[in-house]
């Protein structure tokens, strides 16, 4: 049994950029739950990070690998700012899940049975946002904005069999929605 001061993993999740000219590092999108290789010690040593700095409750953290070694960039508490990578379905709802603990319970991790993925759509172009975007899976667009070259203009998201599926069917619809909007503003 774990006390409450215990931090237990729930998911790993995958991120990456969207880079353009003045933002190597845009933030592109994220797949998850993935299965993760991470040592036992990371974790550990992310716990023990967390109890010294007294984050509570639920919370992400972000890191960069570089091939060789995983850069801790922030931990960030659910309450200040929902992680991006914070995929709740029906079957699997976190936030659920989590509110219901007793303070002595441990989380269950989430299932990897309906990885879940979404991604930024990023102007291609000076354009206006679009009455509505029809595709499945669209979520924030905005009608009838102008916006400049590499502004957000919404947000995709799709499930698949793994991450790596979900991640590449947010591609499929980024693109469709590219199309979209170059046939629209001919």
């Amino acid at each position: 049994m774990r006390d409450a001061l215990t931090a237990a993993p729930i998911a790993w999740s995958e991120q990456w950029t969207a880079p353009s000219e003045n933002a190597p590092f845009r933030y592109g999108g994220a797949a998850g739950p993935i299965k993760d290789g991470s040592p036992m010690e990371l974790f550990e040593q992310l716990a023990a990070l967390t109890l010294r700095l007294g984050v509570r409750g639920l919370a992400s953290a972000d890191f960069i690998d570089d091939g060789e070694r995983l850069w801790l960039l922030e931990i960030q508490p659910a309450a200040r700012r929902p992680p991006s990578v914070f995929f709740d379905t029906d079957d699997d709802p976190l936030l659920t899940v989590t509110s219901t603990l007793s303070p002595m319970a441990s989380p269950r991790p989430r299932s990897h049975a309906n990885p879940k993925a979404s991604a930024i759509v990023y102007a291609e172009f000076d354009t206006e946002r679009p009455v509505a975007i029809g595709p499945t899976g669209v979520r924030s667009p905005i009608a009838g904005i102008p916006h400049s070259r590499s502004a957000p203009i919404c947000t995709v998201s799709a499930s698949g069999a793994t991450a790596a599926d979900a991640r590449a069917e947010t591609a499929v619809r980024s693109r469709r929605i590219q199309t979209w909007l170059r046939e629209a503003a001919l």
